[in-house]
């Protein structure tokens, strides 16, 4: 599997339950998105990737529209 982005980077991710997108938005290290995604694919729904800080992906979920 090609990994998308660096490893330092952070994503927003939600989970997929009987397939449909459910939860809060959540947020992980790339690295760890690329092991659930290995472990569980399609488990859960990349929102955004490449976000350079915990801080900021946390910011962007706070400032995201409802």
């Amino acid at each position: 599997m090609q990994k998308l982005m660096p490893d330092g980077s952070w994503v927003i991710y939600q989970l997929i339950v009987k397939g449909e997108v459910t939860g809060p938005d959540a947020i992980c290290r790339q690295t760890e998105w690329d092991e659930m995604e290995r472990l569980r694919p399609g488990e859960q729904w990349l929102v955004q990737g490449e976000i350079a800080s915990e801080g900021q992906a946390k910011r962007q979920i706070r400032n995201a529209p409802e």
